[in-house]
């Protein structure tokens, strides 16, 4: 029995002028849905510092919480809160206001801890006066252009500055703040020789 191209699927399922406009209008569509996708709004996680707004990528925290009790270490720097056994593992806590040079902040009810992921080299957490929970910001149009984010004076953790409900928010970079030397050693210049550094403890 030879094959016959009367009954092939090809030919069953060959489109008709009105088909294939639809197919082509279908398939323009997918193509602007997925262009869409790629340079619609991204979403991160928001919280307030030194009176500023912060942006972290949400999968840079492992967890946010209520500021529990801190245990305090001799002989480190002022913006280095102490210690905190978090889930049976010791994490240092950093007031981030006072490690960038502002005043210490009166406690707050809205006051939150953010822990950092796991995946970063130190174990410590992060004080905020308030987490705005996660924000849209739309790009290209309400974003920094890529070379203005190296504006100089800025610290090298410090990224792009973007918009969201109207304010500025600066980017965070995690990885080079726990890289950078002084935030990865808060002791003192006369050091405690119980506690040395963040890095001891990762």
């Amino acid at each position: 029995m030879g094959a016959s191209f009367a009954s092939s699927p090809l030919t069953s399922q060959r489109k008709t002028p009105q088909s294939l406009r639809e197919y082509q209008r279908e398939l323009a569509e997918r193509t602007r849905s997925a262009q869409s996708a790629r340079i619609g709004p991204c979403r991160q996680l928001g919280f307030m510092a030194a009176g500023q707004g912060w942006l972290i990528d949400l999968g840079d925290a492992s967890e946010i919480m209520p500021v529990p009790s801190v245990t305090r270490v001799p002989g480190t720097q002022p913006w280095f809160l102490g210690l905190l056994n978090h889930r049976g593992r010791l994490i240092g806590v950093v007031d981030y206001t006072r490690f960038i040079g502002h005043p210490p902040s009166p406690p707050k009810n809205s006051d939150r801890l953010i822990v950092l992921s796991d995946r970063f080299s130190l174990s410590c957490a992060l004080l905020a006066s308030a987490v705005s929970g996660l924000l849209e910001l739309s790009a290209p149009e309400d974003a920094e252009a890529p070379g203005l984010q190296a504006t100089s004076g800025l610290r090298p953790w410090e990224g792009a500055l973007m918009r969201s409900r109207g304010k500025p928010w600066r980017r965070l970079e995690l990885q080079a703040l726990v890289t950078d030397g002084r935030f990865a050693n808060p002791a003192l210049k006369s050091p405690n020789p119980s506690f040395q550094s963040l890095e001891s403890m990762a």
